[in-house]
């Protein structure tokens, strides 16, 4: 029986203890949690709203369905992992999501509900205006030319002037981007959340975590941008 059991994804590689579901809940009237030993014995019955760690294991599979290994009620175990939702929302937690916080200017990304990494970015500077909300990637585009805010400064994709840098994730037409830049200093490791307002909107990234970023998500991939 326990061979339908089938490992489907791959560790993350996390560091640390404190990056596992933070947020996360029951999504459904019912989930039952499953021994991590033997996923056909059921060892609870989780209600809805109950809330739940990843334990950072690989997803498995069983019966058709995807499991995640959480720990929910002092107990570890498998659950469906399409039965977990975000705290305050009803939303599946997703396989790949951004978010940018502006007030600390900083850009997490998220697998399976996990934080894989996060660093430095930069918003917009006084006067302009980075868009709160929740988007998701329109379009990703390499060496992508820039035109200056009112077309009327052109540099070529992937050159040393271009403040693009080299990958941009669109999120709002060809107008907000997720994007590198031609200058790191000002998002370096001894910046400030206030001294990194410096872009027309965008979201500025060092170069080499948006080319990471940039090979990992895919268009239609969720982008919250908070405060």
């Amino acid at each position: 029986m326990f061979k339908r059991l089938k490992v489907i994804g791959i560790f993350l590689g996390l560091t640390g203890s404190t990056l596992g579901l933070a947020g996360t809940k029951i999504c459904v009237d019912q989930a039952n949690l499953r021994s991590l030993d033997s996923i056909e014995t059921i060892i609870d019955v989780l209600d809805r709203d109950t809330p739940v760690r990843s334990m950072g294991r690989d997803k498995v599979s069983y019966n058709g369905y995807s499991y995640m290994a959480v720990q929910a009620k002092n107990q570890s175990g498998w659950v469906v992992d399409s039965f977990l939702c975000e705290t305050g929302t009803e939303s599946p937690v997703t396989a790949r999501k951004i978010v940018v916080n502006i007030t600390s200017n900083k850009l997490f990304y998220y697998e399976n509900g996990l934080l894989v990494d996060s660093w430095n970015v930069g918003t917009a500077r006084a006067g302009k205006v980075t868009p709160t909300g929740t988007y998701s990637v329109r379009k990703k585009e390499k060496c992508p030319p820039y035109f200056g805010s009112l077309g009327d400064h052109n540099v070529s994709g992937c050159t040393p002037e271009n403040p693009f840098g080299r990958r941009v994730l669109w999120f709002i037409g060809n107008i907000y981007g997720i994007h590198g830049t031609n200058q790191e200093h000002l998002i370096g490791p001894q910046s400030t959340a206030s001294s990194r307002r410096v872009s027309g909107g965008c979201v500025r990234n060092p170069n080499a975590k948006i080319e990471w970023l940039f090979e990992r998500v895919k268009a239609g991939d969720p982008i919250v941008i908070t405060r």
